[in-house]
């Protein structure tokens, strides 16, 4: 009787001591339960923050890319009124030139009339005393040196003309250049953008994959 009942003592003891391990072990696990729960919600803020961060980014880009757009729209226009600019100006260079060849040819032909008048006629004329016809002629040729003066002017005048529409090509073809390089530092500026928003995307990437792994961890341990 006393041994049944010192053998019932020890198995008591026993499975007192072993309840004690269990609930140690269950308390250590409750800790590491409650120490990852602790993880898991700050790395849910740390990604919650991050995603904002992103959703951020992502607007601050779609704004950017808007602002790309808007800057190459206008770009294209003013590339549009630059052509329609040049061809006007074109169009202009090539009728003054036209004029100025047309009035050029002129007073070289007055010249030519003016070099072929027979001096010795005119003199032979005068000498038979035929004043009326010398004085016709003086008077022709004053015409005519005021015709070539005339002539000289407008010549002058085009040149001056032919000389504001170079400098004016000139300044159309200085803002084509930097119209060139505003479009080039836009595609720059674009390729920059998306190469930031691919590595926030990367980051974002790896912190789910992290946050998945701890969430499986989780998953383990509550079962066990």
């Amino acid at each position: 009787m006393a041994e049944e009942k010192r053998k019932n003592e020890e198995r008591i003891e026993l499975a007192e001591q072993k309840l004690k391990r269990k609930q140690t072990e269950l308390e250590a696990l409750q800790q590491s339960i409650s120490t990852l729960s602790q993880e898991v919600e700050a790395k849910n803020k740390q990604i919650q923050e991050q995603e904002e961060r992103l959703n951020q980014t992502i607007m601050q880009f779609k704004m950017d890319s808007l602002d790309v757009e808007h800057l190459k729209k206008q770009l294209e226009e003013e590339h549009q009124q630059h052509e329609i600019l040049m061809e006007h100006q074109r169009i202009s260079y090539s009728s003054l030139q036209s004029q100025y060849d047309e009035l050029y040819k002129r007073y070289q032909s007055k010249q030519e009339e003016l070099n072929k008048r027979d001096k010795e006629a005119v003199l032979a004329r005068y000498e038979r005393g035929d004043g009326e016809e010398m004085k016709r002629l003086k008077e022709q040729m004053e015409q005519e040196r005021k015709e070539k003066e005339r002539l000289n002017r407008e010549i002058a005048r085009l040149n001056a003309d032919l000389s504001n529409m170079a400098e004016r090509v000139h300044e159309a073809e200085q803002k084509q250049t930097f119209a060139e390089k505003e479009a080039e530092n836009a595609k720059m500026h674009e390729s920059e953008l998306n190469k930031r928003i691919q590595n926030l995307e990367e980051v974002n990437a790896k912190q789910n994959a992290y946050l998945e792994e701890l969430l499986n961890y989780y998953d383990d341990l509550t079962k066990k």
